[in-house]
């Protein structure tokens, strides 16, 4: 008895299958099989499984994963079965990242702010080597609410004065409009924070500077710890996507987009809900992979067929801002979109996972364990043709006769 395990390709254009016989499997074969389970376990996994989509997405491991669940809509993983864990924690991707986290981060103090907007703590990043193709900024500028974690960032040129003091007046502004009040601001002693212009323009804001012991960076850890896991956010952003280093200011404004929705261990909350007082909702923009390709609709075109101007192209995803996407296309333009057609998601989940879990085919939806490929049989010769019969022969054909005689 022979089990036919058969998977189409996507164009249906060939058949693949491959015949067991478990009646007649050898003890070799077995204790293989036996010593493979979680593989065995694992190959049952869809690459395109829900739990592993979203894993990567928002950068979790397993426990998170199912807070953040639970946390927000969306996102519907219950439980990560044994399975998925070994997946996940195959994700080669990640695994590069996660190695640069620090073994001891620094204890922050214990938080002042009894509700959220009071208190925000500021920490600069950069410079950068290469500057960001989106607007060519080398720094970047984060602010962190202390009792909620939620995050504010912006990517700047410059890292004086009136960049700190315009990146204040935006996030203070955004916090009023939300009914928070902003009250405090945390910092350490770097020279634009201890400029007295600075704290001058920052109480006409309504905010007081509350500047840090010298050598006390734990002050602002709450910061810091926030733009290292930035840092190695982003750093798996353009592993699993294979874009250039440039991108790197970019996929750390993406990364921020990503930790603010993700909950938080303790108290299972993301930092969304616990600034705003509102559950995120991520199936209203789900976030794609950093890097991915996908289809945009254009505004102006041409007409069918039209290769100059045609009605879709092709671009990368890099960020999110202002309920839209973000898309650089081949021209190095970044266009907004309200809506995107992702087209390789998928291949970019397959693609950081152990060199033992691969898809049988491109349109294939199972992971299984590698094995070489078995040698196609040469094609049997071809059969000899029995001679034609005679009443099939045309009219006048000639017809060569061999004569054996018996006798001789």
């Amino acid at each position: 008895l022979f089990y036919l395990d058969v998977t189409f390709k996507r164009t249906g254009a060939s058949l693949n299958y491959k015949a067991e016989a478990p009646a007649a499997e050898s003890a070799p074969t077995a204790a293989r099989a036996t010593a493979s389970a979680p593989a065995a376990a694992a190959a049952r996994v869809r690459h395109d499984d829900e739990a592993l989509l979203w894993a990567a997405r928002l950068n979790l491991t397993p426990d998170n994963l199912v807070n953040t669940s639970k946390a927000v809509m969306g996102v519907n993983v219950d439980k990560v079965s044994p399975a998925q864990r070994e997946i996940m924690g195959s994700d080669q991707h990640r695994a590069v990242a996660q190695a640069r986290k620090p073994s001891a981060g620094l204890t922050p103090p214990r938080d002042l702010a009894t509700k959220p907007g009071q208190r925000f703590i500021l920490d600069g990043f950069g410079p950068i080597a290469v500057p960001s193709p989106l607007d060519g900024a080398v720094y970047m500028m984060h602010a962190v609410d202390e009792f909620s974690g939620w995050g504010y960032v912006a990517a700047v040129r410059v890292h004086d004065v009136d960049a700190w003091i315009g990146f204040i007046r935006h996030f203070t502004l955004d916090a009023k409009t939300h009914g928070l009040e902003p009250r405090s601001l945390r910092v350490d002693r770097a020279p634009e924070f201890t400029s007295p212009d600075f704290r001058r323009r920052c109480e006409e804001l309504g905010a007081l500077v509350e500047l840090t012991s010298r050598e006390r960076h734990e002050a602002v850890g709450k910061a810091e710890k926030n733009n290292d896991t930035l840092t190695r956010s982003a750093e798996t952003m353009l592993l699993r996507s294979g874009a250039h280093r440039e991108w790197f200011i970019a996929a750390r404004c993406y990364a921020q987009y990503i930790l603010n929705r993700s909950a938080i261990a303790p108290n299972r909350q993301t930092r969304y809900q616990r600034y705003l007082n509102k559950v995120p909702d991520l199936a209203r923009r789900a976030p794609h992979f950093f890097g991915s390709t996908v289809s945009v609709i254009e505004d102006v075109h041409g007409p069918k067929g039209s290769t100059a101007a045609p009605r879709a192209s092709v671009g990368r995803l890099v960020g999110i801002a202002d309920s839209s996407y973000l898309v650089a296309r081949a021209d190095r333009s970044v266009v907004h979109q309200a809506a995107v057609t992702v087209l390789n998601e998928s291949s970019l989940v397959r693609a950081g996972l152990r060199s033992n879990l691969v898809t049988a085919e491109t349109g294939s939806q199972t992971l299984f364990d590698a094995a070489p490929a078995a040698p196609h049989p040469p094609p049997p010769p071809p059969a000899a043709q029995p001679p034609p019969s005679l009443i099939q022969l045309p009219l006048r054909a000639r017809v060569e006769v061999l004569w054996e005689n018996k006798d001789d």
